[in-house]
């Protein structure tokens, strides 16, 4: 068994629990797409037994052809779970150098720049590399995974929509829906 380091977050309360070792389960879409070990060809009983059994260096041995780079971080480099203190510095030039536009639904916010956010598409918030940063709109933002509660005011949505159609866009954004 394969274990990582982890560090459960409530999300009712935001805050980070003890350290924990916790095992690491393979995704089974990702056998399922690879067709790992002839995933795709036998019995559901026989697949569990294929996650049961997955070896990371089996795995990583037999697919060094896709895998060109060594991971970004180890246990000891692993950006923490919080916003950086310099986070709204960051996250004002990144959205500037997007030139205040949501890359899903193509709207301009330059007048209102806070209804446009920088997005962490790992979903760690002190990855702050531009690699991992989206440019999105409120309503884009709520959109993305684990970030469905996000609250958006009435008077928020209609400016992003008017915002939209402003710039000659669909009142909804054709990309992700919102």
């Amino acid at each position: 068994m394969v274990f990582f380091k982890a560090q459960p977050f409530d999300r009712e309360t935001e805050m980070r629990g003890e350290e924990i070792l916790a095992r690491l389960s393979p995704c089974k879409n990702c056998l399922k797409n690879l067709d790992y070990k002839n995933y795709n060809d036998v019995r559901k009983e026989n697949q569990n037994k294929i996650v049961k059994q997955f070896s990371v260096e089996e795995f990583f041995n037999e697919h060094k052809s896709i895998f060109r780079c060594l991971p970004l971080y180890s246990s000891a480099t692993y950006p923490d779970g919080n916003y950086t203190s310099d986070w709204a510095e960051i996250s004002r030039k990144f959205r500037s150098i997007m030139k205040w536009k949501c890359s899903c639904c193509k709207a301009g916010f330059s007048k209102n720049p806070g209804l446009l956010h920088a997005h962490h598409k790992d979903g760690i918030r002190g990855n702050n590399k531009h690699s991992n940063l989206r440019s999105l709109c409120a309503l884009c933002h709520k959109n993305q995974p684990s970030h469905e509660r996000m609250f958006i005011n009435p008077n928020e949505r209609l400016t992003i929509e008017k915002a939209r159609i402003a710039d000659g866009l669909k009142r909804k954004c054709t990309s992700c829906g919102s």
